[in-house]
């Protein structure tokens, strides 16, 4: 029989932790087995409306399928964007569909917790501040899933609506570490060991000369080509990862753009996150090293987050 997991029955039952090893297997898995992963076919719409079908084959949780949403502005609020839509996981030896989920619910936590999956390889071991550059439902599950997965001391909060920030900071609420408000994004991320760049941004908002040595930066907000959170020097400067390569070639707007100034060439993706995990691919070399997580997202991490759903 079919199950099917509605918006809260995702939030309530797809459990961090167990998300986050399903995530860290999925990753390995895409990168070492052998499997067509088709490009995400994304249709534009309209103006800031479009719609996106991503299928692909998760071979060791036995599952394949496909996401299908919309990234259309909110309802409640039109200048932030909402994921509707579907994830549906099939059988991949007998073809049954097992299961349907909300896809807007799972990809906020399972993008968390892939920004989570890379910063626990990538970040200098010990990190205890991250910033988070945004104020929408991303930049609240990724301080929700920190929060639960690592011993954050402090998290600073940027976002270019200042009533934004103290909104969001009182919707946060108590989760074990102490949550502040900057002015500027210099502010937010001056002493971030972690930073996550969570944002609509369509031109860079972190600058090279504001993030220090050592910081892990994982850049989450553009999914397309065009619009950047981070300037090209600074990808330059960066140690460049992405969840896959495939997909950051074409996709990832601001490796694209340091790319076309001159800046950098294909070698500059050093790594897909699934081989540093595996081994196979070194991640930081030194403590002083920037490195930068180009999280696209992948189908991968949504059927990753269905079977542990399904799987009670």
């Amino acid at each position: 029989m079919t199950r099917f997991f509605n918006s809260d029955e995702v939030r309530i039952q797809l459990d961090a932790n167990r998300c986050f090893a399903a995530v860290r297997s999925a990753m390995v898995d895409l990168s070492t087995i052998s499997v067509a992963q088709p490009l995400r076919q994304i249709v534009p719409v309209a103006p800031g409306k479009v719609f996106a079908s991503m299928p692909g084959l998760l071979k060791g949780s036995g599952l394949v399928g496909a996401k299908i949403v919309t990234a259309f502005p909110s309802l409640e609020d039109p200048r932030r964007s909402q994921h509707r839509g579907l994830v549906a996981g099939f059988d991949d030896e007998t073809g049954v569909l097992l299961g349907v989920a909300d896809a807007g619910q799972v990809t906020l936590i399972r993008t968390a917790v892939a920004s989570a999956v890379a910063t626990r390889e990538l970040a200098c071991p010990g990190f205890k501040t991250c910033a988070i550059l945004g104020t929408g439902e991303q930049a609240l599950s990724h301080v929700r899933i920190f929060s639960e997965l690592f011993s954050i001391t402090r998290f600073t909060i940027w976002g270019r609506n200042p009533g934004a920030v103290e909104g969001f900071i009182a919707q946060a609420g108590e989760v074990g570490a102490a949550i502040e408000g900057a002015a500027t994004v210099a502010d937010a991320v001056a002493e971030a060991d972690v930073i996550c760049t969570v944002t609509s941004a369509s031109e860079p908002i972190l600058k090279t000369e504001w993030v220090r040595p050592g910081t892990h930066i994982n850049a989450i907000g553009s999914s397309f080509a065009g619009p950047r959170e981070i300037d090209s020097p600074l990808v330059a400067a960066s140690r460049f990862f992405a969840d896959c390569r495939p997909y950051a070639l074409v996709a990832a707007a601001e490796f694209l753009d340091a790319k076309e100034h001159g800046l950098v060439d294909d070698a500059h993706i050093v790594a897909e996150i699934g081989e540093v995990i595996a081994g196979t691919k070194p991640g930081r070399r030194y403590d002083e090293e920037i490195t930068l997580y180009k999280s696209l997202g992948h189908v991968v991490q949504d059927l990753a987050a269905l079977r542990c759903l399904l799987d009670g």
